[in-house]
């Protein structure tokens, strides 16, 4: 049986905002289950390290909570669950609806640059654990290539991701543009856009571990891309969704 994780955060007693950074250590990459009033609010899986966060998808009431977590090795055991916090959740953030969040980047707003490259950002998506990752594309070594940003819930990089937040992919070595982005259940990241080379784009799709590198276990060369020929003289993704069983959908 795997050792109980341990909660770091939330602490007892403590206020929070509607969506908590709740965190804490567990036996490495293992399944994280964290429970809020006694309910399974989510899960998450832990990194080599055992570190892991989670921040519940839907808003709590205001009001006193309780939190705690159980660990699922690879071998399907469970733990016994975590000690518990109590903690306050409520709207401790002042301002009204739509004001810009001041907690996050500077004023509410955060700039990220590349390499002196000129950036466009396609899609976003919000993990389990409230970062948040972006994709697009911008000039990175001479060529156009797939970008992805990793930030944590204060607008900072997180340098988990790729070790500093940011992750370039080239297909073809000439112009890739990443369009739509989706996360699996397992935290896996799946990028799809463009690839364009010898005066023709085709569907290009990367995907990325948890910790921004490409996922070799992905793709027929194993390098974590793929590039669709053969459809028509210029096609682009622009949507990718991944179905229930773990397949993925590009639309173009």
């Amino acid at each position: 049986m795997p050792l109980a994780p341990v909660l770091q955060k939330p602490t007892d007693g403590s206020a929070t905002n509607p969506r908590p950074l709740i965190s804490g250590t567990a036996e490495g990459s293992a399944t994280v289950a964290i429970f809020v009033d006694d309910v399974l609010s989510g899960s998450v899986v832990a990194s080599g390290a055992g570190e892991w966060s989670f921040a519940p998808m839907a808003a709590l009431a205001d009001g006193p909570h309780t939190v705690k977590a159980q660990v699922t090795d690879k071998a399907g055991n469970t733990s016994a669950f975590s000690s518990s916090r109590t903690f306050s959740s409520g709207n401790v953030i002042a301002g009204t609806p739509g004001d810009l969040d001041t907690s996050f980047g500077v004023n509410g707003i955060v700039q990220t640059g590349f390499v002196g490259s000129d950036i466009v950002l396609r899609g976003m998506v919000l993990q389990n654990d409230g970062k948040i990752v972006a994709a697009g594309y911008g000039n990175s070594g001479g060529s156009v290539n797939f970008l992805v940003f990793r930030y944590n819930q204060d607008g900072t990089l997180d340098t988990t991701f790729n070790g500093t937040g940011q992750a370039a992919t080239d297909f073809r070595g000439f112009v890739d543009i990443a369009t739509g982005i989706a996360l699996q259940s397992d935290g896996k990241i799946v990028v799809a856009g463009a690839s364009e080379s010898s005066g023709r784009s085709d569907i290009a799709v990367a995907r990325y571990n948890s910790d921004g590198t490409l996922d070799n276990d992905f793709g027929p060369f194993r390098n974590g891309k793929i590039v669709t020929t053969g459809i028509s003289s210029n096609s682009v993704a622009h949507a990718v969704v991944i179905q229930a069983d773990g397949r993925i959908v590009v639309a173009g």
